[in-house]
């Protein structure tokens, strides 16, 4: 006798249900971005795209937490005053501001943590970044390389002071700008970073040291212009704004483009250099060392609208310090009754206009393998250096920088001594 199976219908109906019901919800997860690492490897695979996709400190977060890493919202208006006018002009096939010239002029990577903040780290990003080129011009003319003086600002003090945006609701950056430009920003040890909506309240000596820009202006508006961006990188990186898609959340390493996943919303980054034969910008991120390549990440020129509403400043100013006075350099032989030996000696003065700005010492630069190297350091009242042992036919370029009771270093003089 065959036993009867209609007892089973109701069950593969139940199963039927349920298979679609975590289907529907798959395909609705996919919908708002929420994608799984395999399927956005699969998707890069299917593309041909060139990057690498794995478990990130982004990708691990829940949705709502990954959401808060973005934040940049896009102009309402534009000033056809702050648009900026670049000359057609043959630029290099390449550029790199971390290695530019022996220096790396890219201040340390930052997180901004579950706060929407991203506006905010892009334009301390690029002050920092044009501060360190701009005190390093006289080093870069001369074919020298320059210094990263590792000027640290509060993106806190743009939270909670600017009114250019928070926390929640993210941000402008062109406002955050204005802002430096009109009002000044505090260092960081003056409003350490808290990631959250806090009052303005920085310690109440922050303008002491206070930070401002002479002014900024856009690059691009809302199509990124290449060889607009290109002409602005030779001056220092700017920052620019990029649409989030979730498949970016997983990015490891390589030339990212989209592949998958839904538009999580506005990010800012910071542009510090290109390739035009690789076809893709160099890109500073606030998402911590921990993600992509070391914090950076390579992009794919003309995806996710990067490079679209970039901006540059200019004029970065702290109080005023200055090189010092009348360095020279010479030659000389040092003798004594055990031997003789060749000398570099290094003179200078102290230069007036630092009498404020409590000149602790001075450093001591060599030019050695295309980098400085820290020779020594001698106290504020002493104005020569000798470097003992040095090859009687070379060649040496040193630099003195005066160094501030704050830590931070004055603009360096330079010489070369034949």
């Amino acid at each position: 006798m065959k036993t009867k199976k209609w007892f089973l219908i109701p069950l593969l109906l139940a199963i039927l249900v349920v298979w679609s019901s975590v289907s529907a919800d798959t395909t609705a997860r996919e919908d708002r971005g929420l994608l799984s690492l395999n399927r956005v490897r699969a998707a890069i695979q299917a593309r041909g795209a060139g990057w690498q996709a794995g478990n990130t400190s982004i990708s691990a977060l829940a949705p709502d937490q990954r959401r808060t890493r973005v934040g940049t919202r896009r102009p309402t208006t534009v000033n056809p005053e702050r648009v900026l006018r670049f000359a057609t002009a043959a630029t290099p096939a390449s550029l790199d501001w971390r290695n530019h010239k022996g220096s790396n002029f890219i201040s340390s990577v930052r997180d901004q943590g579950s706060c929407g903040s991203c506006w905010a780290f892009a334009v301390v990003a690029n002050i920092e970044s044009i501060y360190n080129v701009e005190r390093s011009l006289t080093a870069l003319a001369r074919g020298l390389p320059g210094f990263n003086y590792e000027l640290d600002l509060s993106e806190q003090f743009l939270v909670s002071c600017s009114g250019a945006g928070d926390c929640a609701e993210g941000g402008w950056s062109d406002l955050a700008a204005e802002y430096v430009k009109t009002d000044g920003i505090a260092r960081e040890e003056y409003f350490s970073y808290l990631q959250a909506d806090v009052p303005c309240g920085p310690q109440n000596t922050w303008v002491d040291e206070i930070v401002g820009i002479d002014d900024w202006g856009w690059v691009t508006l809302d199509v990124a212009d290449r060889e607009a961006i290109y002409a602005a990188l030779q001056n220092g990186p700017i920052n620019a704004y990029l649409t989030i898609y979730s498949d970016f959340y997983y990015y490891v390493s390589g030339i990212y483009e989209y592949t998958s996943g839904g538009v999580e919303g506005g990010h800012q980054v910071l542009i510090v250099g290109y390739s035009k034969a690789g076809g893709y910008w160099i890109c500073k991120n606030s998402w911590g060392v921990n993600w992509g390549e070391n914090g950076y990440f390579r992009i794919k020129m003309g995806q996710a609208d990067i490079g679209s509403w970039a901006l540059t400043v200019w004029g970065v100013g702290t109080p005023d310090t200055f090189p010092p006075s009348n360095l020279t350099g010479e030659r000389a032989e040092n003798k004594s009754l055990l031997q003789s030996e060749q000398i570099n000696i290094l003179r200078w003065s102290a230069n007036p206009a630092n009498g404020g700005a409590g000149v602790v010492g001075y450093r001591i630069y060599l030019q050695a393998d295309n980098q400085w190297v820290l020779l020594g350091q001698v106290d504020g009242g002493v104005t020569e250096y000798w470097q003992r042992g040095v090859d009687r036919l070379g060649q040496q370029s040193y630099a003195v920088a005066p160094l501030l009771a704050n830590g931070l270093e004055a603009p360096a003089g330079y010489v070369t001594i034949q």
